[in-house]
Order: C-alpha cells, then sequence, then structure tokens
C-alpha cells in the first residue's frame, strides 16, 4: 500500500516510516505542513494517509484530512493526543487512534484501510457507475474493532 505520513515530530515520523516499509508499504513523505502534503497527494496518489493532528495545527489538519479523502479519495488515519480535537474528521477517516498509539495499533489500522480498500473495489466491479465509496456503515462497524486498548 503507497501510504502518506504527515507527522510534525521528526523521530516518530522516522519510527514510523521504518515499520511501514518494515510491514512491506511504499511510504511517502513524511510530511510536515499542508501544502507539502497536497502536493504529495496529487503527484504521488497515496492510497492512505497517516495523519498526526498536532494540538497547535489541529484545525488545519483536520482540514486536511477532508481535503484528501473529498479531492483524491485518499482516506486518512488520524493520531491525535485528544479525541476531541477530531470531531471533524470523523466521517472521513478510517480509523482515529489515540496517541501514544502502539506501531501494533497503527498497523492494524493500516490493514484494516487495506481490507477496506479491496472490499471496496470488489463492490465496485458490480456497480453500473463504477464509482467507489466506502460507506459509513462500513467504515463505523470496523471501526468498533479498532477501538480496543492501546
Amino acid at each position: 500500500m503507497k501510504i502518506l505520513v504527515v507527522e510534525h515530530e521528526s523521530l516518530l515520523a522516522l519510527a514510523l516510516e521504518e515499520q511501514l516499509r518494515a510491514a512491506g508499504h511504499d511510504v511517502l513523505g513524511p510530511v510536515r505542513a499542508y501544502d507539502e502534503a497536497l502536493t504529495f497527494a496529487r503527484m504521488q496518489r497515496p492510497t492512505l494517509a497517516i495523519v498526526d493532528i498536532d494540538i497547535s495545527n489541529a484545525e488545519e489538519r483536520a482540514r486536511l484530512v477532508c481535503t484528501l479523502n473529498g479531492l483524491f479519495g485518499i482516506p486518512s488515519i488520524v493520531l491525535a493526543n485528544r479525541q476531541r480535537e477530531v470531531t471533524q474528521c470523523e466521517g472521513v477517516t478510517v480509523a482515529i487512534l489515540e496517541k501514544p498509539s502502539s506501531i501494533e495499533r497503527i498497523l492494524s489500522a493500516v490493514d484494516f484501510a487495506a481490507a477496506a480498500t479491496v472490499e471496496e473495489a470488489a463492490d465496485s466491479r458490480g456497480s453500473s457507475n463504477g464509482i467507489t465509496a466506502l460507506g459509513h456503515s462500513k467504515l463505523e462497524s470496523r471501526r468498533v474493532k479498532l477501538a480496543g486498548g492501546r
């Protein structure tokens, strides 16, 4: 899976990048800024984004998550210090994980996103218009599985 990493803490970004690569994923970034993330999304077309919502930039990062999904159809996994920081992201995310999150939980969310992408592609083959969208009900039922402990 091609994953865009948006993380403001350099050491965490490098550790996440290393673990994602070890799990067999292609990693774009890590990037820190909204504009840089949009450029990567436009040019590289990742299949998933992992976005850390920093408290000082929560509104900008939430806007990024919505833009990635709305303009490019790229779902996001959101990492947040507090759950209330991301209420505006809830409808367009694959998972919202509270920090600190273990790499195992993040990789589980990535696996979930990969499975949802495969399921979505299979569903779209049966549709007459070829438009794909992972419905709210599917996301909600799957999010429950990720909501467990750290």
